[in-house]
């Protein structure tokens, strides 16, 4: 099996000629936000899942999880792993610069799940109710629930 490449040209592409990203920050006064950003991003989350993901794919389907007493439980290489994911910050990418957040728009978003799904699809499911829980809270959520939850 081949090790993950991440199509950073092509998701760029996208961003930059299709979405505009570049008009995007514009438009809504995000000025320190760039298309080198991106790319960098992007970058950064094509070595974690080359790194980190890719490694442990094949390995979690073929070990997979177990039922003990209750309780599922995961391979230890992929509790490792998600808890380097959060140490890295990749929760905080869309996040509110308020709460530690990086302010990235979803479509930055949706391009990095695509290189968790792509390399590791077990592991990125694991994301996505957290995902899910920061964006409720961000956006319905009040003063006391996000300075309690989202700085975490």
């Amino acid at each position: 099996m081949d090790n993950y490449n991440t199509p950073i040209k092509e998701m760029l592409f996208s961003l930059t000629q299709v979405a505009d990203i570049n008009k995007y920050s514009k438009d809504c006064d995000k000025t320190d936000l760039s298309s080198e950003d991106v790319k960098l991003l992007l970058e950064e989350a094509g070595k974690f899942a080359r790194e980190k993901l890719d490694n442990i794919n094949a390995k979690g389907d073929f070990d997979g999880i177990k039922l003990e007493n209750g309780l599922v439980r995961m391979p230890e290489y992929f509790i490792t792993a998600y808890k380097s994911f959060v140490e890295s910050g990749w929760f905080s990418v869309v996040g509110d610069k308020k709460y530690g957040g990086q302010d990235f728009p979803w479509s930055v978003l949706v391009l990095i799940n695509e290189i968790w799904e792509a390399t590791n699809m077990s592991f990125a499911v694991n994301n996505m109710l957290t995902q899910g829980a920061i964006e409720l809270i961000q956006e319905h959520g009040n003063e006391i629930q996000k300075n309690k939850n989202l700085p975490k």
